[in-house]
């Protein structure tokens, strides 16, 4: 481990149990957010258009209908 690391977990040890929570709640998103593939989200994001496209007979997408297809597919 290096002396970064152990200086991080010495100063995580003195705050208080609603502190280390929040804390690792953050580091959690963080470490989420780190991991997020923008490309295959784009690429599954192509497919709702183009599927969209297919059943709409060349009308826009409604909002309703892409807001609901894109919730599936978003990172929480």
């Amino acid at each position: 481990m290096s002396a970064l690391e152990q200086e991080v977990i010495e100063k995580f040890r003195l705050l208080d149990k609603e502190a280390q929570q929040r804390v690792r709640t953050l580091i959690d998103q963080e470490t989420e957010a780190a991991a997020f593939d923008f490309e295959a989200w784009m690429r599954g994001l192509e497919e709702i258009w183009a599927d969209m496209r297919r059943h709409q007979s060349g009308q826009p997408p409604k909002e309703s209908a892409l807001n609901d297809r894109l919730s599936c597919t978003l990172p929480e």
